[in-house]
């Protein structure tokens, strides 16, 4: 395979685009990863452990997708889909901020860990984003680089002045990092024709040196721990890194497998202040990663490979929610229904990319299998691409639905108590319902950070309009009832919502599953508040009432082992099965 400089350019300044099923992204920036210029940021550490985080941006579904390093992980939706991740802490609290960077104008979208959202504009179209610490005051530039004139544009934070530096030659790669160890971010560029670095250090003077050829990856980052940056650069042909201190000592690293090639992924993952080579590889989802200085300590850990999706219902009518996975790459649900044991049904129903969305949507008391997903749609003698709900009805038939709002994020539900599913979407905090009984209906409640919740909080057989803010453990939900609005302050940050009818009483009860406890802390409305030790914390919750005694059951799906782990609320017992693949990840049903 042949790749141009504008294609290698591309993938080191554009971070790293990675196919990871519905072309998940994930993130490194080429300047100096392992910390930032002041020595208080780990670049890609969205918690603040001093550790680098496994992240993908999917634009698909514009979510970012973080396992941090104690196992837990989160899921947000920030951006769309045309934009493309960047690394920094932006506002100087030590921790990574999600960040985009839109190239069509050249728009900032900063969501920062302590200040909240940003926008700015700075860029042009055309122009590479290079994110840096410039200035030296802990807080990330920002900063882009103009292939076709080799011109530096940085905004210091410090002093809000424009930086303006012509460095470089059409054809180089920008390659920021801190190479003079004086806590700033210098000027470096990486010429593939020649494999020439030139440095414009910030403490004054040049420094040239020749390290790489012309379709290596250049990255700049610490290895030794002398906090200068130094010259690396990794050769997917070979899966081989090259490395070259400042102290002028050459070594190579091999990390993953031979039989596949990577993508460079590098940062501090164990917290020591050193960069750790890494790579992640598409076609199954692996994240390889190299302890610098700790000989054989390579860690492998899934994270982005299309994976199977819990989505539990009643999917043969007998009063009992069916342990079921969506498998987005084929299409294909797979069922265990809860009538027949032992038994697996296989329905062919979607397409990659598609978001499954299950739900009696003919009111025979039997969930039907529905997917929401992208198709091609027509209005006026032009083509368009659409969001569309396609049903296949257990009764029979099946349904095609085009309800166009765009960027939307389905909540299906039954929100006018008619027994059936009724198609809706959010788009951000805007709710838009088609209620299959009472016609559409468009409610306001929540925002980008927000996730979805939509249940039956006041027990009048209608589903209420709801979100949980894992930031402040709030929930803010709508009483179909009344029309009033109730804010309720139930778990902590990292907690997942599982609002589901525990105590039997015909109302949802507040819910959360905390994943670092293996604990659900249940708000329960009829029998007052409890906590159950239920789980591991890698487990994915998928509560329902799997026993058909009206209360909702706790129960878990562990991607490593394709277990579904049922605790019945009618007897006690634990109840495995087997269904999926090992190491599916999860899927949120609402975001």
């Amino acid at each position: 395979m042949t790749r141009s400089r504008a294609t290698v350019a591309a993938l080191v300044t554009a971070l790293l685009l990675i196919t990871a099923g519905d072309s998940g992204r994930g993130l490194f920036s080429p300047g100096a990863i392992a910390r930032a210029a002041s020595g208080r940021h780990t670049r890609g550490d969205y918690d603040g452990d001093g550790r680098t985080d496994l992240t993908i941006f999917r634009p698909s579904t514009t979510t970012w997708y973080t396992r941090y390093a104690d196992g837990t992980a989160d899921a947000l939706v920030w951006g769309t889909a045309t934009d493309t991740p960047v690394l920094g802490d932006f506002d100087g609290d030590g921790r990574s901020d999600r960040a985009l960077y839109r190239s069509l104008d050249g728009t900032w979208s900063i969501l920062g860990s302590t200040v909240g959202a940003l926008s700015a504009a700075w860029g042009t179209a055309g122009d590479q984003p290079t994110p840096e610490d410039f200035d030296g005051d802990g807080r990330t530039d920002l900063a882009v680089f103009t292939p076709a004139t080799g011109v530096w544009r940085v905004a210091l934070s410090s002093t809000g002045v424009e930086q303006v530096t012509p460095w470089g030659v059409p054809g180089d790669v920008p390659v920021p990092g801190d190479f003079d160890g004086d806590g700033r971010a210098d000027h470096a560029v990486f010429r593939p024709s020649t494999g020439l670095w030139s440095i414009l250090n910030s403490s004054g003077g040049t420094d040239s040196t020749i390290w790489g050829e012309g379709l290596d990856v250049p990255i700049a980052g610490d290895l030794d721990g002398d906090l200068r940056a130094d010259f690396i650069v990794y050769r997917a042909a070979e899966r081989r890194w090259w490395v070259r201190l400042q102290s002028g000592q050459m070594t190579t690293v091999d990390v993953g497998l031979t039989d596949e090639r990577g993508l460079p992924v590098p940062g501090d993952y164990n917290g020591d202040g050193l960069m750790d080579e890494a790579i992640y590889q598409p076609q199954r989802g692996t994240w390889h990663i190299y302890w610098t200085g700790v000989p054989g300590s390579q860690q492998n850990v899934q994270w982005g490979l299309p994976a199977d999706t819990p989505v539990p219902a009643d999917y043969d009518g007998d009063g009992r929610a069916d342990a079921a996975v969506y498998r987005p790459w084929n299409g294909n649900w797979i069922l265990s229904p809860s009538g027949t044991p032992g038994a697996t049904t296989i329905t062919a129903w979607g397409d990659v990319n598609d978001l499954p969305v299950p739900g009696d949507y003919d009111g025979d008391r039997r969930a039907d299998v529905g997917i929401h997903g992208i198709r091609l749609a027509f209005s006026g003698g032009h083509s368009f691409n659409a969001p569309a709900w396609l049903i296949a009805r257990s009764g029979g038939g099946t349904t095609a639905n085009a309800f166009i709002v765009s960027r939307s994020v389905p909540v299906q539900a039954d929100y006018d108590a008619d027994g059936r599913t009724d198609i809706a979407y959010r788009v951000f905090g805007d709710w838009f319902l088609r209620r299959s009984t009472l016609g559409v209906a468009t409610v306001t409640l929540g925002g980008d950070l927000d996730v979805s919740a939509p249940a039956d909080y006041d027990g009048d057989g209608r589903a209420d309009v709801a979100v949980y803010r894992p930031g402040l453990g709030r929930w803010s939900i709508i009483l179909s009832s009344t029309g009033s609005r109730a804010d309720v302050l139930w778990g902590f940050a990292r907690d997942v919502p599982v609002p589901a009818d525990y105590d039997g009483d015909g109302r949802a009860d507040l819910a959360v599953f905390r994943a670092s406890e293996s604990r659900w802390y249940l708000n329960r409305s009829g029998a007052g508040p409890t906590s159950v030790l239920f789980g591991t914390d890698n487990d994915i919750p998928v509560p329902a009432d799997y026993d058909g005694d009206g209360l909702a059951d706790l129960a878990v799906f562990r991607p490593s082992t394709a277990e579904w782990l049922i605790s019945s609320s009618l007897t006690s017992a634990t109840t495995t099965i087997m269904l999926g693949n090992p190491n599916d990840g999860p899927v949120p049903r609402y975001r």
